[in-house]
């Protein structure tokens, strides 16, 4: 087991596994008893996330400015061309 304090002094993880890195890092918090932080995005759509850090509405209508803009669909990903 890793130390957290010996992380935040140095302040790298280089010399922790990278497979266990963040297995590591939750155990030395919780033996800490640092809390667990959790993400302000973390269940939003990504329309709401880009009008939280950047101010930018995509729902509103360009045009008028009141209205509300709605999906036409989804892009389906296009296949490559048969070899």
């Amino acid at each position: 087991m890793y130390c957290l304090r010996d992380i935040v002094k140095s302040g790298t993880t280089e010399y922790m596994p990278p497979r266990n890195r963040s297995v590591a890092l939750k155990q030395c918090k919780q033996a800490m008893g640092i809390a667990v932080q959790k993400s302000k995005f973390e269940g939003l759509l990504w329309q709401e996330v880009l009008k939280l850090v950047t101010g930018f509405d995509v729902t509103k209508c360009p045009g008028c400015k009141n209205g509300i803009m709605l999906p036409a669909g989804a892009l389906q990903p296009e296949r490559a061309p048969p070899i």
